[in-house]
């Protein structure tokens, strides 16, 4: 039997000079070598070839760029020559050509590398802002110009942080952007002060705190850039809807609070921003937000007892309060019409906590119904205003809430749900419960405060006394 060596450098002979014309001989002397070369063999890497250096079979050498194995020992010369002593095992390819070796191609930070029509190609970095697109004809990447209004939705609108009230008369914008008329508009955080006329669109003087005074404010991005304050309510003056945003909003104080203790609205002048009234697209009721304040258990509350405008209800300072004889208001009125617009009459614990900080104890000064709505003060010359801005909340009107109470109206016998003063609406109810109502009114001194309640109001019943107030959902949705 033959030696595995020779066996090997046999074979290895044999590969080398073997043709697709071998013959069947050939192949069976093939088989032959690969059968009786039994032992595991593994190769010796020397490094780089050598002169003379003794070499044994399998040793494995690096020069001019190829690999070979040693097929038949022997001591090298002073020079590489293949010869019966070498097979080649590995080449590298040509640089440039096959992916190996970039250097030639790619000269400069930021290039990026595509495969041409015949070899790798460079593509020099684009500049800032654009992106990687194909061209025209589809063959190979370029960069272009990011597309004006690129963004897939005309309603994008996102921002870092909350709006919120910075100081008295100052507004904190966060860092936003949005899409205004196709165009993407994107602000840094920044502030806007009331004080200065420049942020205002230059309708109503509103630079000047007493014509601030009790009413509500928008905040516009403005496809130009930059953001803008108004009273308009549907785009600022000089702008069109279309290139500009409502994005936020808030309310400004109707009249002194004066020095409380303990209030958290102690100090507050007329025409400063109430904190709780500032929304936004991530903090806003389900109904539109003017004239309203968040409340500390998440409901958002009217800031004024209810008055009627056409076939709507708003909290507005200075409006004509809706009560059982001013526009003969019962309860289940109320609740139908706070309902058409995204609100509910509030619950006792709504009540409760939007009223810390009002006047207890006491009702309105002159014991007499206002009429009107806002800045009002109390028998020991108290505005009557919550912490959180809701004013009127007790001792002066009592304010009709969706709670039901525990005594029946009626006994066991149908009545009409409904009254002359409804429209669109009918039925009739069966041993219905009084609805509570909460607050006190104009003549109820030390009983009225956060926790007075009557629970023996019949929905239907009518008194100049009784009015209501408007508590929102938090909306779930955005701008």
């Amino acid at each position: 039997m033959a030696t595995i060596g020779s066996a090997k450098a046999t074979l290895v002979n044999k590969i080398d000079t073997l043709t697709a014309s071998a013959t069947a001989k050939d192949t069976i002397y093939l088989a032959k070598a690969l059968k009786e070369n039994t032992t595991h063999h593994s190769f010796t890497f020397q490094g780089a070839w050598a002169a003379t250096t003794a070499y044994a079979l399998d040793d494995v050498v690096t020069t001019s760029g190829k690999t070979y194995i040693c097929i038949l020992a022997y001591t090298s010369g002073a020079s590489f020559a293949v010869g019966s002593n070498w097979s080649l095992m590995a080449e590298k390819g040509t640089d440039g050509t096959d992916g190996t070796d970039l250097t030639s191609t790619l000269t400069t930070a930021g290039d990026v590398v595509y495969k041409g029509a015949s070899a790798l190609t460079r593509l020099a970095k684009g500049t800032a802002s654009q992106v990687l697109t194909m061209n025209s004809g589809a063959t190979a990447p370029e960069w272009a110009d990011a597309a004006s209004g690129g963004f897939t939705s005309s309603t994008f609108l996102d921002q870092g942080t909350l709006f919120s009230r910075d100081s008295a008369n100052t507004l904190s914008i966060p860092d936003l952007g949005g899409v205004v008329d196709g165009t993407l508009v994107e602000v840094t955080a920044t502030t806007k002060a009331l004080n200065t006329s420049g942020n205002w669109d230059g309708v109503g003087s509103y630079e000047t705190a007493s014509n601030r005074a009790g009413k509500d404010f928008y905040v516009y991005l403005l496809s130009a850039g930059g953001v803008i304050l108004s009273n308009s309510s549907t785009y600022p003056s000089g702008y069109t809807a279309a290139n500009s945003r409502k994005i936020a909003g808030f309310h400004c104080l109707a009249v002194a609070v004066g020095t409380i203790s303990g209030h958290s609205l102690t100090g507050y002048a007329q025409g400063d921003i109430l904190p709780r009234s500032v929304w936004d697209r991530f903090n806003r009721p389900i109904s539109a937000p003017e004239g309203m304040v968040l409340s500390d258990d998440g409901m958002w509350v009217d800031i004024y007892l209810p008055s009627a405008s056409g076939n709507v209800l708003s909290s507005v300072n200075g409006g004509t309060i809706a009560d059982g004889t001013s526009g003969n208001w019962h309860g289940y009125r109320f609740e139908q019409w706070f309902g058409d617009i995204g609100k509910k009459l509030i619950r006792q614990t709504e009540f409760v906590t939007a009223s810390i900080g009002a006047n207890q104890g006491t009702n309105i000064t002159g014991s007499a119904d206002p009429g009107t709505t806002g800045g009002h003060t109390d028998t020991a010359g108290r505005r009557m205003i919550s912490n959180i801005g809701c004013e009127d909340m007790a001792g002066v009107l009592w304010q009709w809430s969706r709670d039901p109470g525990g005594v029946y109206s009626s006994g066991t016998s149908w009545a009409n749900a409904y009254d002359g003063n409804d429209s669109g609406v009918a039925g009739q109810h069966y041993d219905v419960p009084y609805r509570a109502r909460m607050g006190g009114d104009y003549n109820d001194g030390s009983a009225c405060g956060s926790r007075c309640s009557l629970w023996d109001g019949h929905p239907l019943g009518l008194d100049v006394n009784r009015s209501g107030r408007g508590v929102s959902e938090p909306a779930a949705n955005r701008l």
